[in-house]
């Protein structure tokens, strides 16, 4: 009777405590993941699958606006993402803990903890957020960081604004995925990329996880468009008119492209640059598999110093002709 009664307290302990799915990679997640219970061992015998789940115009069960009991209420995703994650916390507060309860504090925290190599969760009742770490969309995966390393080294604008070099453009990927090789090379926008190669035989060993169907490409754009600056108007980043582009294929987890520096930046002035991951080139935009990364070009010299050498310029021949007079 003792290792009975022990047994039962036991599985009530496990019960109460959240917990993500032993198996499986660090940052993701099992698809409907409910992080109010625990797994059955491994060596468990697998249960008989469930029954198909009605699906409307709300979605799949699980989802935020499907829940109707705390028990609908499931990390919603195969990786972690701010997006599922923010549904799920929606769902928690609105069946089954207020959001300044320490129950969802806990199921908060267990997120946050998983996820912390993909996105950064903060946890504070109300107020708790989210943000990808490496500019993933919403739904996650595959990021990008800028390397700012020797970005301007070869692009030069003087005190009068006139600009001229090229700007080296390089991100570092992250979780990249497997994908066909295609030649190193940057392309013009209305220039499509040639068609990748096909793929050799594949030897013994793992198979590679699931590729795209086209090639993932680094996109960067700088402004185009001089009118837009006379009439304070924001280039459309999703307008591909608006921007000077280069593009270029992944190698690994790198990709990089050069663009020529725009002709005039006044001086103290900024203009933005951007880089957003692709899949394949074609389209206005591309698909795209990434949030913009943005970054900064700005004219360093001061713009009152420049107006003083201007005028120097325009007064120091006028003093030489009443000298000379």
């Amino acid at each position: 009777m003792a290792v009975v009664t022990l047994l039962a307290v036991q599985m009530l302990a496990a019960a109460a405590l959240p917990a993500f799915p032993v198996a499986g990679p660090p940052g993701v997640l099992a698809p409907g993941t409910q992080l109010r219970g625990v797994y059955a061992p491994s060596s468990a015998p697998a249960p008989a699958p469930a029954p198909a789940q009605f699906v409307d115009e709300r979605g799949p069960r699980g989802h935020f606006y499907y829940s109707d009991s705390c028990d609908d209420c499931v990390y919603k995703g195969s990786q972690c993402g701010c997006e599922a994650s923010m549904e799920y916390f929606a769902c928690l507060t609105k069946h089954c803990h207020d959001a300044n309860h320490s129950k969802f504090a806990a199921k908060c925290t267990a997120v946050a903890t998983n996820c912390s190599t993909e996105i950064d969760v903060t946890c504070a009742g109300p107020d708790s957020h989210c943000k990808a770490k490496y500019h993933q969309l919403p739904t996650g995966t595959i990021g990008l960081t800028l390397d700012l390393n020797g970005i301007q080294d070869d692009a030069f604008c003087g005190p009068h604004g006139k600009c001229t070099g090229t700007l080296h453009l390089k991100a570092n990927i992250h979780n990249p995925p497997p994908q066909q090789m295609v030649p190193v090379l940057s392309w013009a926008f209305g220039h499509p990329a040639p068609a990748p190669a096909p793929a050799p035989a594949p030897g013994p060993g793992p198979a590679p996880g699931p590729a795209l169907a086209q090639p993932v490409f680094l996109e960067c754009g700088i402004p185009a468009v001089e009118d837009l600056d006379i009439a304070k108007v924001w280039p459309d980043v999703g307008n591909q008119t608006h921007w000077t582009l280069c593009r270029a294929p992944l190698v690994g987890d790198k990709a990089a492209c050069d663009l020529p520096m725009f002709p005039t930046l006044q001086a103290s002035q900024t203009k933005e640059a951007y880089c957003v991951l692709t899949e394949g080139t074609e389209g206005n935009p591309p698909k795209r598999l990434t949030e913009p990364v943005w970054h900064s070009i700005t004219n360093t010299h001061d713009s009152a110093a420049g107006r003083w050498h201007l005028l120097w310029c325009l007064v120091l021949p006028l003093m030489s002709l009443i000298r000379n007079e």
